[in-house]
This record gives structure tokens, sequence and C-alpha cells, in this order.
């Protein structure tokens, strides 16, 4: 299927259009595409894999379960467990959402028309996504003709070809291309993940230091505890600057929690529609995970409040309190914050 969306994008003449492979990571609600799409735009998407996601359903496909009771039963043997981003869809199924607007169903492949403008996130519809295993391989199109198919199975022609069609010798040429080009592809994809692994065994290098004033900048914050968010390293040692100027203000300036069952988030300065990932430890296990969508921008302060689905206890059990780690990304640059708290100030 995902070779299929591949030679749709190839074989396709003309047009604004957009192929890409994403890889889900369902440990995180939302995986960033980083594909903006327009209101009015064609939208395909195919995917596959499998994920385990641990105590509850075990091992699933894209699909998921349909929603229903089935669902219900199965969560009330789980410890704990927190909001399900995409209530009425298929439990435990993939779904897409762009910008702020409406969760989509895809399962393993589905087309849709954009209504809104914004970045297309890719989401796995789990009620606590913290011990989830595997991943879901996804190929999204945008704009690419159904009638890019030249051929259907068993030599029939495919939707806009015609028997004895004059063009048909180009489109036989385009598939030729398409095979040649996916192939490049899957070996560039084995050669990038071959690298990481080697990378990943190298030892990380300091800063570069033309970074140096955003690192004193974070010096200056006057909270201990309050670290200045700083881009994801994109290759080890190496920090990439934001290209969004609005980004660099970017400010997460109050957390707290609410008698242990609420966590509380104050921020201004993201960029309208950004979405931000958070997660919440205690002694370094996962006890609940969220999302929510940033609005406004500029110095406006927002305030989001979000239920944890647990009990948090306080520090008079776990003298460590409760770490809160956030992650987003701004332009494709990812970005990661964490801060301490006490559960039950």
């Amino acid at each position: 299927m995902i070779a299929t969306a591949f030679l749709f994008a190839l074989a396709a003449p003309g047009g604004a259009q957009t192929a890409k492979s994403v890889e889900v990571d369902p440990s995180r609600v939302y995986t960033p595409t980083g594909i903006t799409v327009k209101a009015g735009d064609k939208v395909a998407v195919t995917a596959e894999g499998r994920v385990e996601f641990g105590v509850g359903p075990g091992e699933l496909g894209p699909n998921g379960i349909p929603w229903g009771p089935r669902c219900s039963e199965i969560t009330k043997q789980q410890p704990r467990n927190s909001s399900w981003p995409a209530p009425g869809l298929p439990c435990w199924s993939l779904f897409a959402r762009v910008g702020a607007g409406d969760p989509i169903a895809i399962g393993t492949g589905a087309t849709f028309t954009a209504k809104t403008n914004g970045q297309l996130r890719l989401g796995v519809n789990d009620n606590y996504a913290g011990d989830n295993t595997g991943s879901f391989t996804v190929a999204v199109g945008v704009n690419v003709p159904a009638t890019a198919t030249t051929e259907a199975p068993g030599g029939t022609p495919g939707p806009g070809a015609t028997a004895g069609d004059e063009g048909g010798s180009n489109t036989g040429l385009f598939i030729i291309i398409g095979v040649v080009v996916l192939l490049g592809l899957l070996l560039l994809l084995f050669l990038l993940r071959r690298r990481g692994r080697d990378d990943e065994e190298q030892p990380v290098r300091e800063p570069a230091p033309q970074l140096a004033p955003v690192a004193a900048a974070a010096a200056a914050v006057p909270d201990a505890e309050l670290e200045r968010p700083e881009p994801v390293p994109s290759a080890p040692g190496i920090l990439v600057a934001p290209p969004d100027p609005e980004s660099i203000d970017v400010n997460i300036f109050e957390v707290e929690f609410i008698n242990g069952l609420q966590l509380r988030v104050g921020y201004n300065h993201f960029p309208d529609g950004t979405p931000v990932n958070w997660r919440v430890l205690q002694s370094r296990k996962p006890m609940a995970v969220g999302s929510f969508v940033a609005q406004g921008g500029g110095s406006t302060n927002h305030f989001e409040t979000a239920s944890l689905g647990v009990k948090l206890e306080g520090r008079d059990t776990h003298p460590d309190g409760a770490d809160v780690q956030f992650d987003w990304s701004v332009n494709g640059v990812p970005f990661r914050y964490s801060v301490r708290r006490d559960p039950n100030c």
C-alpha cells in the first residue's frame, strides 16, 4: 500500500503534489508529518505495521478496535488511563488531524478533503500511550489524483486509462521511473537507519560555540527549576536553531498540579496551532500522558488544565515529587522541556 502511494505521486503529471513516508511513534499521542495542508486539499493516507499496546488489547494493526463496549471492558483491566484523544473513533487506531481541526479516522487507509489550514499530524487513539512499543509506517499523499493509476489488477485499465490510449507508453515509463525512485528511497532509508545506529555509539560532543547566547539566556531565568526550551540535537552534539524568530520566545511559565489530580500549564509565545505533548512521571515511571494545541501567539498568556486520570502521591511518599516533560515542534524543529513539582502543592 505504501509503494502504491509513492507510485501515485510519481506517476501523476503536474499539480501541487506531496508524497511522504512517516514513522508513527505510538508512545506519544501525536507524530508531526512536517506537511502543511490547506483547506480543500485532497489527502490520501495508507498505513501498515503492528503496535503492542501493553496492558489491555495487546498487539493491533492501524484499524484498532471499533469504539464500543469492548473498549470499556479492556480499559477496566488497566491500572491507569487518561482521556481518549479521539473519542468515538476506533480504540487504539490510527487517526489524522489538520491543525486544531477534528480527528479523522484513518486505520489502514483513508482519503479526505482538508477543511482547515494547518500541519498534518498522525495520532494513535490510546487512553495511555506510555507503555506502547512498535510503530505504524504511513504513506501520505496530498493532491495526488487517483487517475494516476495506469492498470488495475488482472490487466484491466485503471481509472483515467482506455484501451489503445496513445499515452500508454508514457504511463509505462512513469511506472518504471517510479519503481526505480522507490528502490532508491528504500536504499537511502536503510543507509540512514544504519548511520543512526552508528551515531548512537559515538560520544556526545559539546554544543557548537555559536549557540552560547542560547545557553546564557537559559541561565538568566529566575526560577532555578525552570529550564529554557532548547532545540533537540539533529545530530550528536549539534543544535539546530529554529527558522521562525518568534519561536525563540517560546515560554512555559507555569506548571503546577491541582490536588494531585489535574495538571495546569501556563504558556505564551507559542505559534498558534502548535501541538504540545506532555507526560508525568514519578520515580521515573510514566503516570499520565496527554496533549493540547497552543493558542494565540506573542506575549498573551494562555492556560490549559488537564485531568491526569490518576491520583499522584505527594513528597511525603515520593521525596522527588513528580516530573513533567513537554515536547513540541516549530517549523519542523523539535523542542523538549521538563520541570519537577510537588503534586500536593
